[in-house]
C-alpha cells in the first residue's frame, strides 16, 4: 500500500531554528524538526521529544503491505500517547496526518494495544456504568457476547475481574442482548408476523437490506430535525416492517434483536407524543451509528 503526501523532514518547517543549527529535537507527530530549546511542535501543539520519528518510506516499499489506524477522532495530545504506546512496545510505525500507519506483519500486536487502550480509557472514564458479573459463561458465549456489542456500537470493556463493564445509560439494550445469548430457547418468534413479512417480501419484492436502508436514512434525517415530516413517516413504516421481518440470513438473534427494539422504541417516542426533541434525537443517532454497520 502506497501512501502519498508524506513530507520530508526537512520541509516540515524547522519552526525556531535559525541557519546552520544543530536540529535536535522532533514532534513525532508530524516530523517538524526545531532547535534545542523549543518545547513545542507550533503545528501540532505538543511536546517535543529526542526520539526522531520514522517516515513512511522508512516502514517499507510501495510493494509492502502496510496497515492503517484513523485517530482522526484524537486531539493531537491523544495521537501522541498512542505514539508513546507503540514506541514503548517497540513497533515501527509512522503517522500520515491522522493515521498511524504500521507493518502488516505488526497488525496483530497493534490491534492489542489499541484494544488495550481504548480498555484503559473507557474503564477509567467519569462516565455513569454497569458492571455485569458473566463468570458462569464460557468463552464462546463471551466472545460472541463482545461480537454482538461492537456490531451494536455499544461502548463495552472487560475489567481486571472478568466483568463486563459498560455505560448506564445502554444498560436496557444490554440486558437484552445478555438475554438473548443466554437464553437462545426462550426468543419469542411471531408466527403471524412471520407469515405477513414473508408474504409483503413476496408480494412488493421487499428485501431486508431495503428495510435497513430506510431505517438508516430515516434515523439520519431525524438526527438532523426529530420534526422532518417524511423522516417520521418513512421510520415508522420502516419500524413496522422490520417488526415482522423474520431474522434476515446473516444476522445473530441478539443484533437483530436489538436494531428492531431500537426501530420500536424510536418509532413509539414518534407516535406517543410525549417524547421531547432531545430523547428523539439521541434515539435516532444511536440507531443511526448501529445500522452504519449494515447498509
Amino acid at each position: 500500500m502506497s501512501y502519498g503526501g508524506a513530507r520530508d523532514r526537512a520541509d516540515m518547517g524547522s519552526r525556531g531554528a535559525a541557519p546552520g543549527s544543530e536540529m535536535t529535537r522532533w514532534c513525532v507527530l508530524c516530523g517538524g524538526e526545531y532547535v534545542a530549546g523549543v518545547l513545542e511542535c507550533a503545528d501540532c501543539l505538543v511536546p517535543l521529544s529526542d526520539r526522531q520519528p520514522l517516515r513512511l518510506e522508512e516502514l517499507g516499499g510501495e510493494d509492502d503491505e502496510q496497515v492503517e489506524y484513523d485517530f482522526e477522532e484524537l486531539e493531537p495530545v491523544g495521537r501522541l500517547a498512542i505514539d508513546e504506546l507503540f514506541w514503548s512496545n517497540g513497533i515501527a510505525h509512522a503517522w500520515a496526518d491522522s493515521s498511524l500507519v504500521v507493518r502488516a506483519e505488526d497488525e496483530l500486536e497493534a490491534d492489542r494495544i489499541i484494544d488495550a487502550a481504548d480498555r484503559d480509557a473507557f474503564l477509567e472514564s467519569d462516565a455513569e456504568q454497569v458492571s455485569y458479573d458473566l463468570g458462569d459463561w464460557d468463552d464462546g458465549r463471551r466472545a460472541q457476547l463482545t461480537e454482538v456489542l461492537t456490531q451494536a456500537s455499544v461502548e463495552h470493556a472487560w475489567d481486571e475481574h472478568g466483568e463486563l463493564v459498560v455505560l448506564e445509560e445502554d444498560e436496557e439494550r444490554v440486558d437484552a442482548i445478555v438475554d438473548t445469548i443466554e437464553f437462545p430457547d426462550q426468543i419469542d418468534i411471531n408466527e403471524d408476523d412471520e407469515l405477513a413479512a414473508e408474504e409483503a417480501l413476496a408480494e412488493d419484492g421487499l428485501d431486508p437490506q431495503d428495510v435497513l436502508s430506510e431505517l438508516f436514512v430515516s434515523a439520519d434525517r431525524l438526527m438532523h430535525d426529530p420534526l422532518d415530516h417524511e423522516g417520521v413517516l418513512s421510520l415508522v413504516d420502516a419500524a413496522r416492517l422490520a417488526e415482522a421481518l423474520p431474522l434476515p440470513y446473516g444476522f445473530a438473534p441478539a443484533v437483530w434483536n436489538d436494531l428492531v427494539a431500537q426501530a420500536q422504541g424510536l418509532r413509539s417516542s414518534l407516535e406517543g407524543g410525549d417524547a421531547d426533541d432531545d430523547t428523539i434525537i439521541d434515539q435516532a443517532t444511536t440507531l443511526r451509528s448501529t445500522l452504519r454497520n449494515f447498509v
